[in-house]
């Protein structure tokens, strides 16, 4: 039937473009944008920051150079799959701020309480995901005013 092909046809070509887009999206061009986002307070940094389908090494690297490049700071990193309706978090937390007792495998786990997630990690970077891409804004907000309470 003509609408469904219709339809088929229009996932095709949503598919074709975000492939096209995760191609051009290297971490040289997404580290500045991403560090630009901080928030500072008692001279650390919260970055909280979410991407749109892109692969889980470019994520890391990503946060691996932001986090060597902010000194202090806690560094929140969210990737969203369309296709597969889930999201993954990437959390890191400078030496400083782990040796203060604020450590990335304890805090993922608080933040994935808020969406029936699940990860773990190390104390000083830990991953996780969940289902349900519509629950990322408000998990933003959450994260980020949590987050920053603990600076």
């Amino acid at each position: 039937d003509k609408l469904e092909e219709k339809i088929n046809e229009l996932i095709r070509k949503n598919k074709e473009a975000g492939k096209k887009e995760k191609d051009r999206t290297s971490p040289d061009d997404l580290t500045g944008p991403v560090k630009q986002s901080a928030l500072s307070r008692n001279n650390s940094k919260l970055i909280v920051h979410d991407f749109k389908e892109l692969d889980s090494k470019t994520v890391n690297t990503v946060g691996d150079r932001i986090r060597n490049e902010i000194g202090s700071g806690i560094i929140l990193l969210i990737n969203t799959s369309q296709e597969e309706d889930k999201f993954s978090l990437l959390l890191l937390v400078s030496d400083d701020l782990m040796k203060k007792g604020l450590e990335a495998n304890n805090l993922i786990q608080k933040i994935l309480k808020l969406v029936n997630g699940t990860g773990g990690g190390r104390k000083d970077r830990a991953q996780g995901g969940a289902k349900d891409i519509r629950l990322v804004p408000d998990l933003k907000e959450k994260s980020r005013e949590m987050l920053l309470n603990l600076l």
